[in-house]
């Protein structure tokens, strides 16, 4: 049996909810709606141009969500993409006779603040305390990855809402096994936005603590009875995500050229020669900036420093964000923070666990300071970003 079992398998009890969630979970999401309340004044129905705001390709998803446009052209990179756009274009604009920039604010931030309560609900599901709870998941509402996006449409922050939905789905209450059914569901969550956040789903199959057996051949020897264990998750899984892609067909009027064409990627992102050292701001604790560099190589550390503390159950979580950094080093470095909303969460959570562990008295008090520092220093920099952009005139007003 390894440290991790001896020390972290107490006998769970199923969560309950109790009126201190319902007031921590009603403060979080009116710190979030304060937040793109004041980020939306900034922008003030204005929208960048394409790649000049963080590589954000901003007037093509808009013209997707608000069906401006048809060129439905993320469906071939982001598989499920297509129900964001019809949800918000036949809801919003049709249904409820929003303007365009009505339907944008609405959009983005609505977003954004589904992602804040559902990371309230992730760390609840972890046994966090209620209060302790709302401290990190303030944290992560001020952080650039919901403050920029929050108001700037772009694929990137559902990609956050999908990881959270995974974490959700794929750990059920009181620490149970999940069936093989949540496991496909899981997939499916995973895969929708953003085609690299499968690689949550994938390292949560990973039984990380039996990396301590000593011989490499048991060990490959168990992830191979497992993987065929979990397989037909695996299947149930993709034939759900066909079954939910093809649907779209009849409800966007028109062919979606070949479904999952991942190649396609390369002619909408912006891979600049620059330094990896800009994918030091994926996790995307701040905007890009001149302290953006810093806080992010702190940010980073403090994720891997999270490995240290963290049962060996809880890993997939700081490996997802770390997975993020490694992969805007060697890809899109200079757009990694365009990316951060989809590593943000799992910073931010296994932070929080994490600080169960070592910090449990004043870890989400430090959380719960920082977070007003951040929340500052990000809409700061944000109106500092649009007042370059209408200075030189890349923003459209809808």
């Amino acid at each position: 049996m390894t440290e991790d079992h001896q020390t972290d398998a107490p006998a769970r009890k199923r969560l309950t909810l109790s009126p201190a969630d319902a007031v921590c979970f009603a403060l979080s999401l009116v710190l979030m709606a304060g937040l793109a309340i004041a980020a939306n004044s900034i922008v003030n129905g204005r929208l960048p141009l394409d790649d000049v705001f963080n590589q954000a390709d901003a007037e093509r998803v808009f013209g997707n969500l608000t069906g401006a446009s048809d060129s439905y052209y993320r469906l071939k990179v982001h598989p499920l993409y297509g129900w964001v756009c019809i949800l918000f274009q036949h809801g919003l604009i049709g249904a409820l006779h929003l303007s365009r920039a009505s339907a944008l604010a609405l959009t983005t931030s609505g977003a954004t603040l589904a992602g804040v309560g559902l990371m309230y609900a992730v760390m609840r599901r972890f046994e966090i305390a209620p209060y302790r709870a709302l401290g990190f998941t303030a944290l992560y509402a001020a952080s650039g990855a919901s403050v920029a996006w929050c108001c700037v449409p772009d694929t990137h922050v559902f990609g956050g809402v999908s990881v959270l939905l995974t974490v959700l789905i794929v750990r059920p209450p009181g620490g149970a096994e999940p069936s093989s059914l949540r496991r496909a569901f899981g997939f499916v969550a995973s895969f929708s936005m953003v085609v690299t956040n499968a690689a949550l789903w994938i390292l949560e199959q990973v039984e990380f603590e039996r990396l301590a057996i000593d011989r490499l051949a048991a060990l490959v020897s168990h992830h191979w009875a497992l993987a065929r264990q979990r397989l037909p998750a695996l299947l149930i899984g993709i034939a759900l995500l066909f079954v939910l892609w093809g649907l779209q067909w009849p409800l966007l009027h028109k062919r979606l050229g070949i479904p999952f064409n991942f190649l396609e990627e390369h002619n909408y992102v912006q891979v600049s020669a620059r330094s990896p050292l800009f994918a030091l701001n994926t996790l995307g604790y701040v905007m890009p900036g001149p302290v953006s560099g810093p806080i992010g190589l702190v940010a980073i550390v403090l994720t891997a420093a999270t490995l240290r503390a963290l049962p060996r159950r809880y890993w997939f979580l700081p490996l997802f964000a770390l997975f993020g950094v490694a992969l805007h080093m060697v890809y899109g470095s200079e757009s990694a923070f365009l990316f951060s909303a989809n590593y943000a969460p799992a910073s931010v959570v296994a932070l929080a666990l994490a600080a169960e562990r070592v910090a449990l008295r004043w870890g989400w008090v430090a959380a719960a300071v920082v977070a007003p520092c951040l929340a500052v220093l990000n809409l700061h920099d944000l109106q500092q970003a649009f007042a370059e952009l209408a200075a030189t005139g890349r923003l459209i007003k809808l």
